[in-house]
């Protein structure tokens, strides 16, 4: 590609995604990661410029102060590698033994006990040679998501937090469920699907949301309740007003999809109420792609959260 090219060069216009065979060809394998799961509208809406040092997009001298102190901070601290770095950094001094790990502090007689800290029953472990049967990909994720690991096991230490296993996978992998349901309240149809994304909630849940009116569009429905428990994410998609956050493209396009269908709408439901869907968003996270249901609910729903969709409708009726 010549110098002058555009982004816009590299994004397949029909399938409104990217080119991923010229984006890596083009760029790095970590920044075509980064690029390649930047969402993109699938309404082919117009550019906007936004400001992303604020929540809603526009620019302030205050958003910019706090902006360039963060900056700052960044630069006076260790954080200037990149995440591959870091994370083979981190493997390289655990494969020669060199992780300050409760067993390898307990060898020195630094402290009194090898125990670790998470399970308090066994050594702490190191990580061994295991490297043989994997292939370059395989060792980029793992190196990856040892690097969270870690960093967890440390704020267990050293700040007394403990996060659970679940947010150390959604650093890079979001899980979408979606559940629809006829006027009957049964489920006639259930989606789960996997996504790389940034780790950002209000995203994760506009892409959600957007996944359910796609999905019912391409079901053929003409008169649709849509309903989901993200509240900032109901409320912006009812508003008509221009978003500028992160998620502004992905809430855009839901609009534009909503104004094309008259009997269609979008209402918040409480998480109790939005069970099942939830249990697919997780299982969704297990799937290396796309899984659709027809007609029978999926294996992943408890049957009490059918139970409840069932007597919501006779509530609500």
């Amino acid at each position: 590609m010549e110098d002058s090219a555009l982004v816009s060069e590299l994004i397949d216009k029909q399938s409104c995604s990217w080119k991923t065979g010229l984006v890596h060809e083009m760029f790095e394998t970590e920044e075509a990661k980064l690029i390649c799961r930047i969402p993109l509208s699938i309404t082919n809406a117009s550019n906007k410029l936004v400001w992303r040092g604020s929540k809603d997009g526009l620019f302030s001298v205050k958003s910019a102060f706090h902006l360039l102190n963060e900056v700052d901070g960044r630069e006076l601290g260790q954080t200037s590698r990149s995440m591959q770095e870091e994370s083979y950094h981190l493997l390289w001094r655990a494969i020669l033994e060199s992780l300050p790990t409760k067993r390898n502090l307990f060898k020195r007689k630094i402290i009194d006990s090898p125990l670790c800290p998470v399970c308090l029953s066994k050594e702490e472990p190191v990580v061994s040679l295991v490297f043989e049967a994997m292939d370059e990909e395989t060792i980029n994720e793992f190196a990856a998501i040892a690097c969270q690991v870690w960093k967890r096991r440390n704020h267990l230490i050293f700040e007394d937090s403990f996060a659970t296993p679940e947010s150390v996978i959604k650093v890079a992998r979001i899980g979408i469920g979606v559940v629809i349901r006829d006027s009957r309240g049964r489920v006639i149809a259930s989606l789960k699907s996997p996504k790389d994304s940034f780790p950002d909630a209000h995203l994760a849940e506009s892409m959600a949301a957007l996944k359910a009116v796609t999905f019912c569009k391409r079901l053929g429905l003409e008169r649709v309740i849509l309903e989901g428990d993200a509240q900032q994410v109901v409320k912006a998609i009812q508003d008509c007003s221009e978003i500028g956050n992160s998620a502004g493209i992905i809430i855009r396009d839901i609009k534009q999809l909503l104004t094309m269908q008259h009997s269609w709408s979008f209402n918040f439901t409480p998480r109790t109420c939005n069970l099942a869907a939830h249990n697919l968003a997780k299982a969704a996270l297990k799937l290396s792609e796309e899984s659709i249901c027809m007609e029978n609910s999926s294996s992943c729903i408890h049957p009490s959260c059918i139970e409840l969709l069932q007597m919501r409708y006779e509530v609500t009726n």
